[in-house]
């Protein structure tokens, strides 16, 4: 791009910005970007057009409230500036100073169990006939274990997924065993899983939706 030169401050001279470069004159190089609609051989004039209007488009606005609406870490940063009038300087300083870590505790909490058909085939050879072929759960000697009172079910005779609703406090002291010629097997011999999902629940019906 080329322009007559007919005064000492070159192209544009009598632009009321003085004797500089005009954004008229000066070209974007580079491949097209569709976010902004700013293509190759715009002039910087027109591109810094194609950025106002998308920047004060209502769907990057929307977008901007949705991403923060759907980020609870996100949203709570956003009402402690808000609210707080946190003092920074830019945006970033204000989000670092308002970034928190927190640690929500569950009071009860769904669980799986899946009982695997290789340990219900293992349990087998012991002197009392009522342990072969089942996998079981071992709680708490304290008592109550499921969000509602009571023990949960301790023993599993077939393969099969089972969820419940536990005190949360309770999960760490779950443990699956099962007897082999009298002896018991626990741990990583085992291919039954004990899960916990950590989705809040009250009863355990909350636990299969």
């Amino acid at each position: 791009m080329s322009c007559q030169n007919t005064s000492p401050c070159g192209c544009n001279s009598s632009s009321p910005c003085g004797c500089k470069i005009s954004s008229d004159d000066v070209a974007y190089q580079g491949p097209n970007l569709g976010c902004t609609d700013i293509v190759n051989c715009d002039s910087i004039t027109v591109a810094i057009q194609k950025l106002d209007e998308y920047a004060c488009s209502i769907d990057l606005v929307q977008n901007i409230i949705t991403n923060i609406t759907n980020n609870i870490s996100l949203y709570n940063q956003f009402v402690t500036i808000v609210n707080q009038s946190v003092d920074c300087s830019t945006v970033f300083d204000c989000l670092v100073s308002t970034t928190t870590t927190t640690t929500t505790t569950l009071t009860c909490t769904c669980i799986e169990i899946i009982i695997g058909q290789d340990d219900l085939d293992q349990a087998i050879g012991n002197s009392n006939g009522e342990l072969n072929n089942v996998v079981f759960l071992s709680s708490p000697a304290s008592g109550a274990v499921l969000c509602t009172g009571g023990l949960i079910t301790n023993a599993f005779n077939e393969e099969n997924a089972y969820k419940f609703c536990i005190t949360a406090s309770a999960f760490p002291l779950l443990q699956l065993y099962y007897y082999k010629n009298d002896s018991i097997i626990t741990g990583p011999e085992l291919v039954s899983l004990l899960i916990n999902l950590e989705q809040d629940c009250s009863v355990t019906g909350d636990c299969d939706e």
